[in-house]
């Protein structure tokens, strides 16, 4: 898969469009008894950060919407990432990792706006808007 060559920075969080990831993109995790699963969501747009892929904080996902409305994002991140997991036996340390993470629907519309993604937010959130 290329590698993105389009970045977008924005004030509140920086973002991509499209970034190379994992051609695995199956996974389904239970989590405060809801399931979240990307076979029977519907994938709505990837995002993910700013920062090079040799960065700490870098990250990559797909943005999902389950047929209940709930939204999630399923990606991966390095070490400095809101996908990082524990590093076993470096005490505090923290290493790269991979997952699925529930949002609220003001985190993904946020992403949605920062992605410039206008069909998908005038799509899930309709009423949220209004002219100028």
């Amino acid at each position: 898969m290329p590698v993105l060559d389009f970045k977008i920075k924005h004030p509140r969080e920086s973002i991509l469009i499209r970034g190379d990831r994992k051609e695995d993109k199956t996974m389904r995790r239970y989590i405060n008894g809801l399931r979240y699963d990307t076979d029977t969501a519907t994938e709505v747009t990837s995002v993910g950060s700013y920062f090079g892929k040799s960065e700490f904080e870098w990250w990559t996902a797909d943005l999902y919407v389950t047929k209940s409305g709930r939204w999630f994002l399923h990606g991966e991140g390095n070490a400095a990432s809101r996908f990082s997991k524990p590093a076993f036996g470096s005490g505090n340390g923290r290493q790269e990792g991979s997952g699925i993470e529930p949002l609220l629907d003001g985190e993904a519309r946020r992403l949605l706006e920062d992605a410039n993604e206008f069909d998908a937010i005038d799509r899930y959130f309709p009423d949220e808007y209004e002219d100028a």
